[in-house]
Formats: structure tokens, C-alpha cells, sequence
């Protein structure tokens, strides 16, 4: 009875560091395939705190300036009805949430200028061709977009959602929100 106990307790033992090993190899791959992702991508994740390359007014405002706040009231009882130098009540910028880049800005009314500010400034999908209505990109988004969400990077989700759950503890739960 001690002897199977013993054979037992090795096999806890040894199964419990066999995860362990997975958990944390798995953990430091995830680690270094972001880091990977980060130093290749265009797209530059932002956070609520100002620093020296993120503008003071993000340039998200200069095509999308009629948006209104997010949260329209401040903590001593002020109606923002629009965007306070591009943030909201509570101090939010649109990437904050969002994520994209806050940099590139419309300085021209062209159809290739804008697109290119456009692709600067967005986080693009990983399928593109699904996000399209009658063969054009819109601002609309297709009817029932879940399975289609559940392939697309966790940033993309971000950036047309950042209030879903998948995604909110990057957002809403890791900002002053």
C-alpha cells in the first residue's frame, strides 16, 4: 500500500513539472512571439500615458474630429459634448482604447493621401476581403462578425471593439476606463 502511494505521489510529481515546463515555455514563447510581433509591426500599441513620440493631439481627430467622448461627464459633474484636445471626461484618447497608431495625420483632401493615412493609421485585418460590403470597404461592419472575430488578431478585435471581453483586459481594465 506505502509502495503504491509512493508510485503515486512520484507520478503527481513528475506530471506537475511536466506542466510546469509546458506552462512556462509556453509562456516565454508567447513572451517572444509578441516581442517578435511588436519590433515588425507597423502599427504601434498605444496606452493613455503621453510620451515623447505620441502627439499631444493624436491624429486619430483629424478625419474622425466629429466623433463624440466615449464618457461624456467628468468625475465633478461636467457634459463634454465633444472631444477635449482628443480626449474624453475622463482623460481617454481614441488609441488608448482603440490601439492603432495616434501618429499620422490628414494633412489633404485626396482620395490617396487619405488612404494612405488611412493604412497608416489602422489596424488592418487579417482578412480584409470578409470585412467588405458588395466588394468595398466601409466603415459598417458585416452582420454577425463572431466566428469571423474569433480568426482575427487580438488587436484587430481591439480596434472594432474594444469593450469585447476577449479583449478588455487590455483595454477597459488595464486604463484609467
Amino acid at each position: 500500500m506505502n509502495r503504491i502511494r509512493l508510485i503515486l505521489a512520484l507520478l503527481v510529481l513528475l506530471l506537475s513539472i511536466a506542466l510546469g515546463l509546458t506552462a512556462f515555455s509556453s509562456a516565454e514563447e508567447a513572451k517572444t512571439a509578441a516581442t517578435t510581433r511588436a519590433s515588425k509591426s507597423p502599427v504601434r500599441i498605444a496606452t493613455q500615458e503621453q510620451t515623447a513620440t505620441t502627439p499631444k493631439l493624436e491624429g486619430c481627430v483629424t478625419c474622425h474630429g466629429q466623433i463624440e467622448p466615449m464618457h461624456k461627464y467628468t468625475n465633478k459633474g461636467e457634459t463634454l459634448e465633444k472631444l477635449n484636445e482628443g480626449k474624453d471626461a475622463v482623460g481617454l484618447t481614441c488609441t488608448g482604447c482603440h490601439g492603432g497608431n495616434p501618429v499620422p495625420r490628414k494633412t489633404a483632401d485626396d482620395v490617396k493621401s487619405i488612404e494612405q493615412i488611412k493604412n497608416e493609421a489602422h489596424v488592418r485585418a487579417k482578412f480584409p476581403a470578409e470585412w467588405q460590403r458588395d466588394g468595398k470597404h466601409t466603415g459598417a461592419n458585416p452582420e454577425r462578425t463572431n466566428t469571423l472575430l474569433a480568426r482575427e488578431s487580438w488587436e484587430f478585435v481591439r480596434f472594432i471593439n474594444p469593450g469585447d471581453l476577449r479583449v478588455a483586459a487590455k483595454t477597459c481594465g488595464g486604463s484609467a476606463c
